[in-house]
């Protein structure tokens, strides 16, 4: 818009100078202002109409600076020293400006505040008086002194535009820190909660040995209540930090999706002996997906663990099959299935159904949302139906290892 405004007041200022040059208190050499505004204009026009095809700044530079010698030649032609237009100097100065440009603004004033200046020696020396050089002299040092504050805001507005973004940079380098402290936390719960079911199963059967003797089923209590406490702070790690696992990196391996589901039941071996749940198996052979083993343990075994813990006496099926260019893996259970009040919320953080916290009041409501997160993170899809009294299904596809 600077640029064009310079194409459109050229013209302008010409038709001025030709037509109404004693009106305008022109001097009387209007040939050689005529003249002087035709070049700018070509100059300029061209200058606009190469930074616009070529996209070039370059363009736009040159011109700031043909637009220096074309307004103190203005000046010394319409009156010198004397003349009525010494402020349209200060234009060159708030164009840079404008820009933000610091380098430019500072040697844009310098140049303008010589020149300005140097406009004294255009009057002959036996017209010199004392009043006329102490005048310029102060036109300059207020020229001077308007373009080095102009100057100070541009270097102040960039200083305070630097600090502005290293803040944002150190509040973004907190945040990502702060990202990967919850994501540790997280992780770390979920990695921890399957060994500890697993050693709590183990107590409980030494429970029921009775060859230990009291002295050996009371360490076992005793070990057992331990155990709990332990349990307890995972627990707490879980509902105190806030995970996206999307911020995660995977890595990247081929995983065999039959013996991965069948160690996972093993780990909850445990938790299907209490709840004296059946589990039924259907594998597609030689079906395997690419990603992180240990992340896709997680996930499932959050998705397992739904399914035996509100299954209690009942059963769940595990089948897989090749979908299009997906790995299918469906979880059925026969349990005490979803409301269609809470079915939509099943994925949100923190959320559990009324018949779930009846069940087991201890768990945290994060599971399905890491697990969704998790599958997301794989290029994967999780979607659940179900119904109240009649069991859930979740259905899991993954991209296929080629």
């Amino acid at each position: 818009m600077v640029q064009f405004s310079g194409i459109i007041v050229l013209p302008i200022v010409f038709l001025l100078v030709r037509f109404f040059s004693g009106e305008a208190l022109f001097s009387s050499d209007t040939k050689t202002l005529s003249i002087l505004l035709a070049t700018q204009f070509v100059l300029h026009s061209t200058l606009f109409i190469l930074c616009e095809v070529f996209k070039s700044k370059k363009f736009y530079d040159i011109s700031r600076y043909l637009w220096v010698p074309f307004w103190l030649s203005f000046l010394y032609y319409s009156g010198g020293i004397y003349s009525q237009f010494i402020f349209i100097l200060i234009f060159p100065i708030l164009v840079s400006a404008a820009d933000l440009n610091e380098k430019e603004t500072r040697v844009m004033g310098i140049i303008l505040a010589l020149g300005l200046a140097s406009l004294i020696f255009a009057i002959p020396t036996d017209e010199l008086t004392k009043e006329i050089i102490v005048r310029h002299l102060v036109v300059t040092f207020l020229y001077a002194y308007i373009a080095y504050y102009v100057h100070r805001i541009v270097k102040d507005t960039l200083r305070h535009q630097y600090e502005r973004e290293l803040a944002e940079r150190r509040l973004k380098e907190l945040k990502d820190f702060n990202d990967i402290k919850e994501d540790f936390l997280k992780v770390a719960e979920h990695q921890l909660r399957t060994p500890l079911s697993g050693v709590r199963w183990a107590l409980q059967t030494l429970k029921n040995n009775p060859s230990l003797g009291s002295d050996g089923l009371k360490l076992v209590a005793d070990t057992s209540k331990k155990l709990d406490e332990a349990m307890s702070i995972v627990g707490e790690m879980l509902q105190t930090a806030e995970i996206d696992v999307k911020t995660l990196v995977i890595k990247g391996v081929t995983v065999d999706l039959e013996p991965l589901i069948k160690d996972i039941f093993e780990e909850l071996r445990y938790l299907l002996e209490k709840n004296k749940v059946k589990i039924n198996f259907k594998f597609e052979p030689n079906l395997a997906v690419k990603g992180d083993r240990k992340l896709l343990v997680s996930a499932l075994t959050n998705v397992l663990d739904n399914a035996i813990r509100y299954s209690p006496e009942g059963s769940v099926t595990v089948n897989t099959n090749l979908n299009n260019r997906n790995v299918e893996i469906e979880i059925k259970d026969t349990g005490i299935g979803i409301t269609s009040e809470d079915l939509p919320f099943v994925f949100e953080r923190f959320h559990r159904g009324k018949e779930a916290v009846s069940i087991d009041p201890n768990e945290s409501g994060i599971g399905l949302y890491v697990t969704k997160k998790i599958i997301e993170l794989h290029n994967g899809g999780i979607y659940v139906s179900s119904k109240k009294g009649e069991g859930t299904t979740v259905k899991i596809l993954l991209p296929k290892s080629s």
